[in-house]
């Protein structure tokens, strides 16, 4: 039985549990705790490629197995994500102890260069489920203003990653939480779109519902990014999974 479906920006402005890239040619959905390119609202295949036309992955995620030396059993374990999802979102703060999933900065972050100028109808029609002929300006608000709280509480400290230009320790966007070059701003490799977000698998249910392993104590960042351009790189959604084990 699969997991209920997290929740989309439309759900609870402030924390949307899933998000889509869809920066370029490639659109993809990936949700907080784990579950990659699988639509949020039906599970259906969460990769359209072109843009607009069908989807051409069902479901992705990692996996990790090993020997695991912590006086639990068995020693063997198995975790991740597959068609069911082994992690639950949020870091992990001290060994055996994560983060409040229910808390405001638990959620997908995602950021768009250009995000106040850009035309972001299609960007509201994929993200809030609805047909682009319908999309009203209020719901094109929700998504800019969305952006903009993203970009400004960009979870560094958490390992986001973020160009720093000031020169001071930390994060410190500009007040209009926009790209200029004297403010940190968040991303990697120059992209136009981000999406970050941290998973664990500390829950002994969720991690058991895969495999019938016991957690590890096993933290997943994962950030994906994507570029707005005219060569090949508009065919490209890369994804980086930083796993670091803070056990249980």
């Amino acid at each position: 039985k699969p997991p209920a479906p997290p929740r989309r920006a439309s759900g609870l402005l402030g924390s949307p549990r899933s998000g889509v890239m869809n920066i370029n040619n490639v659109s993809m959905w990936a949700s907080d705790n784990g579950m990659m390119e699988r639509r949020p609202d039906d599970f259906a295949g969460g990769v359209t490629f072109p843009i607009g036309t069908a989807p051409v992955v069902y479901s992705a995620g990692f996996l990790w197995c090993g020997k695991v030396f912590d006086g639990a059993v068995p020693v063997v374990r198995v975790g991740g994500q597959t068609y069911n999802y082994g992690t639950v979102p949020g870091r992990i703060i001290r060994p055996g102890v994560s983060e409040n999933p229910g808390n405001g900065d638990v959620r997908i972050f995602r950021i768009r260069r250009h995000w106040a100028t850009a035309d972001l109808t299609e960007d509201a029609a994929e993200m809030l489920g609805v047909a682009v002929p319908l999309v009203t300006a209020e719901q094109i608000g929700q998504v800019r203003d969305q952006y903009k709280k993203d970009w400004l509480e960009w979870p560094w400290e958490k390992g986001a990653p973020f160009y720093e230009r000031n020169g001071r320790p930390g994060y410190q966007p500009g007040p209009g939480a926009t790209s200029d070059s004297s403010s940190d701003e968040p991303g990697l490799g120059g992209a136009d779109q981000v999406i970050w977000f941290v998973a664990n698998d500390l829950n002994p249910g969720a991690a058991g519902s895969l495999y019938g392993s016991p957690p590890i104590g096993l933290e997943m960042q994962i950030t994906c990014w994507a570029y707005a351009r005219s060569d090949d790189l508009r065919n490209v959604v890369y994804q980086r999974c930083r796993i670091i084990y803070k056990g249980t």
